[in-house]
């Protein structure tokens, strides 16, 4: 989970299959902003990796326990998904301790029914098509904000219910269906982005204004996650994840020696010295001396040093639903 020190009592998970997912440190976070008018503590930032599995459904955990010190009538939630605002939530101290779950879109029928659509990770599909160049720069701005799940925490006036009509329609950045061109990354290691899953019917919601006791530039926290896949193209490329390590190559063998000149060279013999050493080894082989006997000699070393070197073969609190949705 990410939590910061400067901003105790407020937890933020990103997970799946009712458990948080696996988090690694962001050895490289964003600057954080200044510190903010009548308020003593700069704006906080927590950064982190996360592995993504293309077709995982998730959700965002939001827990708010008793060591936040409340300051202002309410906090507020902005969750976004790849750079869009997807929700608001928010809390009141009469609330705490208290534990929400963001797990999708919330969109309205023209008939007022109220269904949401769940949050899945899915492939980023590119290719090389020069067909796909006529729209590089349009795919390459909306990656730029693909493969993050950041949350916004700011100090709001007390909340009065919202008399605004139909809710608007998020969609995200991401249309998986579509293939991009590779140089459109950038060459960034990205392999997922965040797509909706099927409508399931839901209860509406009551929605609330509030206005920025600091601003909207000035959240009191940020809680970004970055998610990639586990392959070598992305968490393992950043070093995130170890690799797995490559066998080492088998030692060369060592060169025959003669004991004292060192190494033993049979293209520094004369013709003399060969025809000797021929006639040596016909003797010891029982073979008798072989008009061929150099060109086997060096044959069978060659056929021996490539066997040798050949490399080894690679070796695997009660948790609710909605308080209540900003609507700002």
């Amino acid at each position: 989970m990410a939590v910061l020190e400067g901003v105790r009592g407020i937890e933020v998970t990103v997970c799946a299959d009712r458990q948080a997912l696996q988090e690694y440190d962001d050895d490289e976070p964003e600057g954080v902003s200044a510190e903010v008018e009548g308020y003593d503590k700069a704006t906080k930032t927590a950064s982190k990796y996360i592995e993504s599995i293309t077709g995982k459904v998730f959700y965002i955990k939001l827990e708010i326990s008793k060591a936040f010190k409340f300051d202002s009538p309410i906090i507020s939630f902005h969750v976004f998904v790849d750079g869009m605002k997807v929700r608001s939530k928010h809390c009141g101290k009469k609330h705490v301790p208290l534990a929400m779950n963001v797990k999708g879109v919330k969109n309205e029928l023209d008939n007022g029914q109220t269904f949401m659509m769940p949050f899945k990770f899915s492939d980023i599909i590119t290719s090389m098509d020069d067909s796909k160049l006529a729209t590089i720069k349009e795919d390459a701005t909306r990656l730029s904000v693909v493969g993050e799940i950041m949350v916004k925490v700011y100090r709001k006036s007390e909340p009065r219910l919202s008399s605004a009509g139909q809710r608007s329609r998020v969609k995200l950045a991401v249309d998986t269906s579509i293939p991009v061109h590779e140089k459109a990354l950038k060459g960034r290691a990205m392999s997922h982005g965040t797509v909706l899953g099927a409508a399931q019917p839901t209860g509406a919601s009551l929605r609330f204004l509030s206005s920025y006791i600091d601003g909207a530039d000035y959240p009191i926290a940020i809680y970004r996650f970055k998610y990639r896949s586990k392959v070598a193209e992305s968490l393992e490329s950043l070093l995130i994840l170890e690799r797995t390590p490559e066998p080492s190559p088998s030692p060369s063998p060592a060169p025959i020696s003669n004991g004292a000149s060192g190494p033993f060279d049979l293209e520094s013999l004369d013709a003399t010295q060969k025809t000797k050493l021929q006639e040596f080894l016909g003797n010891l082989l029982g073979n008798g001396g072989q008009p061929n006997g150099e060109k086997k000699i060096k044959r069978e070393r060659e056929e021996t040093d490539s066997k040798t070197n050949k490399r080894p073969k690679r070796g695997e609190r009660v948790e609710v639903d909605l308080i209540g949705d900003d609507s700002d």
